[in-house]
């Protein structure tokens, strides 16, 4: 799987680059293509775990350097706009901050329910499925018994391949280790931070104010009556998609 999607090529208004969660995958923000106007080029990043075994990044500022880097070689002139989603939030965060030290113009900052912190990474599949909302079996989990797990709820990644599936639960256990150890710089303009305020496990619908200390221009909190898992869903991009169009 591409580390790189390229969602809607081409177009004159600076790009948007998407910010996966923690599984990794960025196709979900194909669905911002009927809200945003059609001369913004949309990308969406992936994990590198989807896509190679070897010189991963081990730590958040590494994984926001690669994406940096990725975004500096796609879009090398010019204003840039990030948007992450929940861990991919706090990657697009690092990144923008990186971007900015080099003099790049962020056009636009938007976190979607983004947790400043998670108790404690979790080594144990079964653990962080459970930290996830899914109601598993007792005792522990392999990746291959995850994948059978995932497959047989009909979940979202059952259409990928066995293999696909066991790289996603791994971007799942690198995202968690990576934002439990994970501190942050301040980011010098402003962000838009969308608070999902329907509650579910781990998610408060409050997350937005612990962010205050690490931006240093308007910090705009946008409240959405969803979950978290919800953020991308048809009922709230009628509200969150229009938002972004505006500051596009």
């Amino acid at each position: 799987m591409a580390e790189l999607l390229v969602l809607r090529p081409g177009g004159s208004r600076p790009p948007l680059f998407c910010f996966p969660p923690a599984s990794g995958l960025a196709w979900q923000f194909a669905a911002l293509k009927r809200h945003l106007p059609e001369d913004v080029p949309l990308y969406g990043l992936q994990s590198p775990r989807l896509s190679r075994d070897t010189a991963l990044p081990e730590t958040m500022d590494e994984l926001a350097t690669e994406y940096a880097g990725l975004i500096g070689r796609t879009a090398p002139e010019g204003p840039v706009s990030l948007l992450g989603w929940s861990f991919g939030g706090a990657v697009a965060h690092k990144a923008a901050v990186l971007l900015a030290a080099e003099g790049r113009e962020i056009g636009l900052l938007g976190m979607l329910d983004t947790p400043l912190e998670v108790p404690g990474g979790a080594d144990d599949v079964a653990a962080l499925l459970a930290e996830m909302g899914y109601r598993v079996p007792d005792g522990r989990m392999s990746v291959a018994d995850a994948v059978a797990f995932l497959r047989g709820l009909g979940d979202g990644v059952a259409v990928l391949a066995d293999e696909q599936i066991g790289r996603v639960v791994e971007s799942y256990l690198d995202s968690d280790r990576m934002m439990a150890r994970a501190g942050y710089d301040v980011f010098p303009g402003d962000v838009l931070f969308v608070d999902a305020t329907v509650p579910e496990p781990g998610f408060t619908g409050r997350a937005s104010g612990r962010w205050r200390p690490h931006v240093a221009g308007e910090l705009r909190a946008v409240a959405v009556e969803c979950r978290h898992s919800e953020l991308l869903d048809a009922r709230a991009l009628e509200i969150v998609g229009p938002l972004l169009a505006r500051l596009m």
